[in-house]
């Protein structure tokens, strides 16, 4: 109720055009949120106790039609008189004004009780309504409407009133346009004996479509027009549940290699696509290999970190370490003699680094000097710079020595100094015997050590 009031009051506000969905749509929010239904503050209905009812029921009397209570009647009956009286009055003033001043019957004057208050000038005047002078609306003896046949003014006549009579229903079957005998139409027999074919088949080919509208052997409809939109229909539906698939899914599943290729027939139907597929994989093959470059090189920087970490640790080791077992000539744990003979031990390689001398120094960080003027590595058992591996197999570094060519003569300190350093050399190089097994006491043959050399 809310909205319909609401919409033509903003149609009799702006015009007809005004109202919108919007002014129908704060209507209905304002019925719904802001307006109170009736019911909803309104109190509990009473409840009215059967003990109530009775004693109302049995307040008036059905059988002499009359209030129990005689005060209640006598109320009762002075209304109804008053009720009585005043219907009466207004049927009297109907008549006095509709039929005249006279009783037709008395002649008497019916307005002599109100001749003194009003004049009778002012009664002349009265409206009157014209009574008709027959039932009927027309003339009885010419059979002439009013309208056309009547004594009084044109203008003064009364109208017929215009009355539609009753429709006849005719029986169709006494109704007939064809002989009963020879079954012809009476007219245009041929004409209507085609159209009537006509109609039986069109009949014939409805109930057919009606009872058999679908053959279940060919899985078709009976009506081609009817099958032609089925297809079309089913087509439709099949593309937009294609569609709505495609869409559901995944942009990486969109450029499959089947979209564009048949696994099957080997058919290409999508060579763009073939050929988009193709460029990326050559890209993503080209970034993997791009990565596996990329990964060797952290790798090699790795082991050269590594290398050069193990390497640090063992400069950081003095030299004097590896030659006090060089020097003793033998493994302590085994009692080997240090060689290359089958029953000797090889003299593990020297990782540490000797201490330089002075002319190494000298020439350790120049560049200038040819690979010739580098002298051959020290003597056996004193392992220098060139005899240095490290953890991984790398390459001996050389080191430097002053080139004869370029020394001139040695001078006598040199001389000495050379002469120091080969004495130690050789006598580092030298090997020892190993001292004489101690006796252990209750052996007759001697220690074990002793035995095992002897």
């Amino acid at each position: 109720m809310a909205t319909s009031v609401a919409s033509s009051g903003a149609a009799g506000a702006g015009g007809p055009n005004q109202s919108s969905w919007a002014a129908d749509m704060r209507a209905y929010e304002r019925e719904k949120r802001y307006n109170v239904e009736p019911h909803q503050v309104s109190g509990a209905m009473r409840n009215l106790p059967k003990g109530l009812i009775a004693r109302r029921e049995y307040a008036y009397d059905p059988l002499l039609g009359r209030f129990r209570d005689p005060a209640r009647e006598a109320e009762q009956r002075r209304f109804e008189a008053e009720v009585t009286h005043g219907y009466m009055n207004m049927a009297k003033d109907l008549q006095v004004a509709n039929q005249g001043e006279y009783n037709p019957i008395t002649h008497e004057h019916m307005l002599a009780g109100v001749a003194e208050s009003k004049p009778p000038n002012e009664w002349a005047g009265a409206a009157k309504v014209a009574f008709p002078t027959s039932a009927v609306d027309f003339n009885i003896v010419s059979n002439i409407l009013h309208e056309d046949h009547h004594w009084g003014q044109p203008k003064h006549r009364p109208y017929a009133k215009e009355r539609v009579p009753k429709r006849r229903m005719v029986p169709a079957q006494l109704h007939k346009d064809f002989n009963v005998l020879t079954n012809r139409y009476l007219q245009d027999h041929e004409v209507k004996q085609m159209r009537d074919q006509e109609l039986a088949r069109l009949e014939a080919a409805e109930k057919h479509r009606t009872a058999n509208f679908f053959n279940p052997l060919t899985a078709k409809f009976v009506d081609s027009q009817m099958e032609e939109r089925i297809r079309a229909a089913e087509d439709a539906h099949d593309t937009e549940i294609r569609l709505r698939g495609e869409n559901s899914e995944p942009l990486t599943h969109r450029g499959n290699v089947t979209k564009g290729y048949d696994l099957i027939t080997h058919r290409v139907h999508d060579p763009d696509l073939i050929s988009h597929i193709v460029s990326a994989e050559h890209a993503r093959k080209t970034r993997y290999a791009t990565r596996h470059l990329a990964e060797q090189e952290v790798r090699q920087r790795d082991v050269e970190a590594e290398d050069a970490l193990r390497q640090s640790k063992i400069d950081k080791t003095s030299h004097e370490r590896y030659m006090e077992t060089t020097r003793r000539g033998f493994d302590i744990l085994t009692n080997q003699q240090f060689g290359s003979s089958r029953n000797q031990k090889a003299r593990p390689p020297a990782l540490t680094k000797p201490h330089a001398d002075v002319w190494e120094k000298v020439f350790e960080h120049r560049d200038d000097l040819p690979l010739s003027a580098r002298l051959p590595p020290r003597a056996p058992g004193h392992s220098g710079p060139s005899g240095s591996m490290s953890a991984r197999g790398a390459p001996e570094v050389p080191t430097l020595r002053l080139p004869a060519q370029l020394s001139g003569p040695p001078s006598e300190r040199s001389r000495r100094s050379e002469t120091g350093s080969f004495r130690s050399r050789s006598s580092v190089s030298t090997a020892r015997t190993p001292p004489p097994a101690p006796a252990v006491p209750g052996s007759p043959g001697g220690s074990v050590y002793s035995r095992r050399v002897a």
